[in-house]
């Protein structure tokens, strides 16, 4: 244990902060409501952080933000299906290491029934597996879900019109790209697999 977890016994220390608008240094987290004493200790608040809004990189031990601040927030963070939770940075930094995870968690096809969204900060590692964006007037079609007129459109749709369209299995990512309060856009992107012609005899 060293001199700064040792001023907080019930909290969690972190090597760093891996998330987006916050210094890379040593922080720990805590239930501050119950360990005010050690909250006045400290003069940098920055590197205090309330437990039920953190957690940890199970690769390099830095925090991660896992409830939003801000109605644009997302994560900065993928969990896959182990219950591994890893950052941004850990991912770009070792993409062929997370390659296949990363493939297993987010591509949806005609079989599933449960669609997850990439963050958008994973659009270069699906184009580097050979995804490209479903396009509409050969622009990347931007869809919309939420509250207002015309903001209809859904994974479900979507699957339907795709697999209208192609006779081959198609693999399918549903991608992020803005989002507000009442209103969320999101890219498709497709890789169409080759079928392979069995040799006649």
């Amino acid at each position: 244990m060293n001199e700064f977890e040792s001023l907080v016994p019930n909290g969690t220390f972190y090597e760093g902060i891996s998330e987006p608008g916050y210094e890379d240094t040593p922080a720990i987290a805590a239930n501050w409501n119950k360990c005010e004493e050690y909250f006045k200790k400290f003069s940098d608040k920055k590197k205090l952080l309330w437990d039920d809004e953190w957690s940890g990189c199970d690769d390099c031990n830095k925090a991660v933000r896992i409830q939003p601040d801000s109605y644009d927030w997302e994560p900065n963070f993928v969990t896959f299906l182990d219950g591994t939770l890893v950052c941004q940075k850990c991912i770009t930094d070792l993409y062929d290491v997370y390659s296949d995870a990363i493939l297993e968690l987010y591509i949806c096809n005609q079989n599933s029934t449960v669609y997850k969204l990439a963050p958008s900060w994973l659009y270069p590692f699906f184009e580097l597996k050979g995804f490209t964006c479903l396009d509409q007037n050969n622009e990347c079609r931007i869809f919309e879900s939420g509250l207002h007129e015309g903001q209809s459109d859904s994974p479900e749709k979507v699957m339907a019109q795709i697999h209208s369209i192609y006779t081959n299995t198609v693999d399918i990512i549903f991608i992020g790209t803005a989002k507000s309060q009442f209103d969320l856009n999101w890219n498709t992107l497709l890789k169409v697999k080759e079928v392979e012609n069995e040799d006649s005899n």
